[in-house]
């Protein structure tokens, strides 16, 4: 077994940690851990992940650094809810800037290549208007078995909203609530080439496109497939039109919304969650426990007494009831409680001895 020695270098370390916390410089720094860890979690793994590192780093650390009081655990949400914001937009913002990988289609089986691959479009960013350039290439022998190996039109869909494939789509609002841009080629043809579609867009924009190609399935029934770029869309991101600054500007009120509606809500329950335990601990406990004054300090209204002379914490009553088993049910009941707190039953309370420095009824000492 090591010696105790071995040990005792966490526990300074705890005890350094918060004492630099409880100095102005450390609670700015503290501030600073809580703010990056969220900022950081919800640009690179996502708000759902951000929501537990912001409750361990935003409540659970404070708590164990001795921030207890309501109003502190409350500010240091708000602080970095609001600093925090604006790093994930900026973050947000470098992440739309970077060019998407080529997307494909769906893969039909026994292929292994889809009849939609190598979806790019060319600028990717541009701080004005621009003539922005898709190309995707076809391969109509990719289809689904017994269907006609033959690809009848191509469509091609560009807007601001994700997963618009028409200009009133229902997870984008209403008719005309966003940009949308549509293109129809016939292709008619068995032989596989490469499309290229040309668009002029403007503005302050983060934009989304796609391509669908529309076949006869076995049945002979028309059937499209889309764009599958894995995020859930049937949707490409891109092109971004405008600068660094304006697309922060764009998305900041969206982020602060995001981040008050995933994180915040979720942060400020958990503080209201555990303020709760601490009163019921606490009322089970009888109350907050007295403190008592200073040595030497007056016990009363008028009190002379000379500095450093001895006098005696003053108590605030008698002794709660020690922790006793319930006559009824046996369940174990906190001291200071008159009825059981399973089943009800009123509690017998326990007679305590005299305090040593009260005076004998002969007034004797």
């Amino acid at each position: 077994m090591g010696s105790p020695s071995r040990f005792s270098p966490a526990v300074q370390l705890g005890k350094s940690v918060k004492a630099f916390a409880a100095k102005p410089l450390g609670r700015i720094a503290v501030l600073a851990f809580i703010t990056l860890c969220m900022a950081g979690a919800a640009i690179y793994l996502g708000y759902l992940i951000a929501i537990p590192v912001f409750l361990v780093t935003g409540v659970a650390f404070p708590i164990y650094l001795g921030w207890t009081r309501a109003r502190t655990l409350f500010l240091v949400g708000l602080a970095a809810i609001l600093v925090g914001a604006p790093i994930v937009t900026a973050g947000t913002v470098s992440l739309l800037q970077t060019p998407s990988a080529a997307a494909n289609g769906v893969v039909f089986s026994p292929h292994s290549y889809s009849p939609l691959g190598n979806a790019t479009v060319h600028p990717y960013t541009s701080s004005g208007a621009a003539n922005f350039t898709f190309v995707v290439d076809v391969n109509p022998a990719l289809l689904p078995n017994g269907s006609q190996a033959k690809v009848l039109w191509v469509n091609f869909f560009l807007s601001t909203c994700p997963n618009a494939e028409t200009n009133n789509s229902s997870s984008c609002g209403r008719v005309g609530a966003y940009p949308f841009h549509f293109q129809n080629l016939s292709y008619n043809s068995s032989v596989a080439r490469e499309l290229t579609f040309h668009q002029t867009i403007g503005g302050v924009n983060v934009w989304w496109w796609t391509i669908g190609i529309s076949y006869l399935n076995a049945t002979g029934n028309l059937t499209w497939t889309y764009l599958s770029p894995g995020t859930g869309y049937t949707t490409v991101e891109g092109p971004v039109t405008g600068d660094f600054l304006s697309i922060f500007e764009l998305i900041l009120p969206a982020i602060y919304f995001t981040v008050f509606v995933y994180l915040g809500l979720i942060f400020f329950l958990a503080v209201l969650i555990y303020l709760f335990l601490v009163s019921r601990r606490q009322r089970r406990a009888g109350g907050a426990p007295a403190v008592s004054p200073p040595a030497g300090a007056p016990t009363g209204p008028g009190s002379t007494a000379a500095p450093g002379a001895p006098t005696k914490s003053p108590t605030t009553g008698a002794p709660s009831r020690p922790e006793l088993a319930c006559p009824s049910c046996g369940a174990v009941v906190y001291a200071g409680e008159t009825r059981c707190w399973k089943c009800g039953t009123p509690l017998t309370p326990v007679s305590n001895p005299a305090p040593e420095d009260q005076p004998l009824p002969s007034g004797k000492p």
